[in-house]
């Protein structure tokens, strides 16, 4: 009998960790949201998964539209401020379904002056700041 409960016990507590995490990963959607030319939003943004150095996202959408990048910017910018992290990187990793690794390096690098792609780009939760994310 003590044998179940402290079974019962450890299986509440085991619970109540993944719910606990799971409560702290950003979510984040739009539905039929005005956008220019007359279109609607219709997305979402889910982090799927968070480790601690590195996060994973998936974002959908219909399949009609294209994905609305300002959107999944203001995602990942509530991933590194829930973080309480100063930068991040996502990585495209896959197109079906849309997935995003994210990182979050220690500063922003040293800029050289060439073009950085959207994957080189380290992004600050400074621009996310200025574009009132």
């Amino acid at each position: 009998m003590r044998k179940s409960v402290v079974a019962v016990v450890a299986a509440l507590a085991a619970n109540a960790a993944l719910a606990q995490s799971s409560a702290d990963l950003v979510h984040l959607s739009a539905k039929d949201v005005p956008v220019e030319n007359g279109k609607q939003l219709d997305m979402s943004f889910e982090e799927i998964r968070r480790a601690p150095d590195n996060s994973l996202v998936e974002v959908t959408y219909p399949i009609t539209a294209r994905p609305s990048s300002m959107f999944i910017l203001k995602g990942l910018c509530s991933i590194a401020e829930s973080r309480g992290k100063q930068y991040f990187r996502a990585v495209l990793l896959s197109k079906k379904p849309l997935r995003y690794g994210v990182t979050f390096p220690e500063d922003a690098g040293q800029p050289d002056g060439r073009p950085v792609s959207v994957t080189e780009k380290v992004f600050s939760v400074a621009e996310c700041a200025l574009l009132n994310f």
